[in-house]
């Protein structure tokens, strides 16, 4: 992580050592299904396993390739993965939580204004953990967020 709130912007990386997990463990089980096509032991189970372990192995070698970024600066939250970018201001974006989904994995929740509004999610794992995560940027949109006009 680099910057901080007094010295913006706040660059925060994807876990690079995560998507190596995945990518490495996919294309194991990848190999496995292509030795079993080599064998002739074709089945469907065998071809869904080469083409949806295939897909994770894909998102963890671009984990590590060009990981994802946010950046936190007194203008927006910017969320870059696969090379789009999407921007929030922060008057748009409100509440930042970690909402546990299993054993391993976290996804941060916030609630969003812009369009139907409701709730939105940032996945992937992050080189900070997710409950300091949600700190920074309900610290971010406090220091930098719209002002409350009746306070």
């Amino acid at each position: 992580m680099r910057g901080s709130l007094e010295t913006p912007p706040i660059v925060i990386h994807g876990d690079v050592g995560r998507s190596a997990l995945i990518g490495v463990a996919a294309g194991a089980l990848v190999a496995i299904a292509i030795a079993r096509v080599g064998a002739g032991q074709v089945d469907v189970l065998t071809l869904v396993g080469l083409l949806g372990f295939g897909a994770f192995a894909a998102f963890g070698l671009m984990g590590i390739v060009r990981p994802a970024r946010l950046v936190i600066d007194p203008s927006s939250l910017a969320v870059t993965w696969l090379g789009a970018t999407r921007r929030y201001n922060w008057g748009e974006v409100s509440n930042f939580e970690p909402v546990p989904l299993g054993l391993w994995l976290t996804r941060l929740s916030f609630s969003l204004t812009r369009g139907r509004g409701g709730a939105a999610y940032l996945w992937g794992s992050w080189e900070i953990r997710p409950a300091h995560l949600a700190a920074l940027l309900n610290q971010a949109r406090e220091r930098w967020g719209p002002r409350d006009i009746w306070s």
